[in-house]
């Protein structure tokens, strides 16, 4: 007599994850959260050829100090590098401070902390002072609630990543 086939986990969940990429949706779906209580209000930049010019000459000014980065083959050269950048962070962050006035500056619009979004892009402008933290603006569309259809720029740490599953 011959007993049906047993399915084990991971079978199940291949053809689970298959059916959702056929589907048009994943278990690996992830989106981003704006930081906040939905009675919070987070401040996003238009999306406006200013911004975009702001933007652009930041990420600019920041390619030397990722090449910089990526030069580094040993773990000593790594710790002198951060080292460097803790003891002298002007060397490292010329222009940004301008830059982050400029953006403070330009044409924006609240939304409600809590909204799921979408990111549509991600830059290379680093969006605080901190040598040490890699934080950048990036685009993103709120997809839910009062604020949905919304973009705009908004700084990388004031989002949270979800991902369900």
């Amino acid at each position: 007599m011959q007993y049906p086939r047993k399915y084990t986990i991971s079978t199940m969940f291949f053809v689970y994850a298959l059916a959702g990429a056929t589907s048009g949706c994943s278990a690996f779906d992830q989106y981003y959260k704006v930081q906040g209580e939905m009675n919070q209000q987070v401040r996003l930049l238009r999306d406006t050829p200013e911004v975009r010019k702001l933007i652009a000459e930041a990420a600019a000014r920041e390619e030397p100090l990722r090449q910089l980065i990526a030069q580094d083959k040993t773990r000593e050269q790594e710790a002198d590098r951060v080292k460097d950048e803790y003891d002298h962070p002007e060397k490292y962050t010329a222009g940004r401070k301008e830059f982050l006035e400029a953006m403070e500056h330009q044409a924006s619009v609240l939304v409600h902390g809590q909204a799921r979004s979408d990111t549509y892009e991600q830059s290379m402008a680093r969006c605080t002072m901190s040598v040490l933290q890699e934080r950048y603006f990036i685009k993103i569309r709120v997809t839910d609630g009062p604020d949905r259809g919304v973009e705009g720029w908004i700084c990388s740490d004031k989002l949270d990543l979800y991902t369900p599953f």
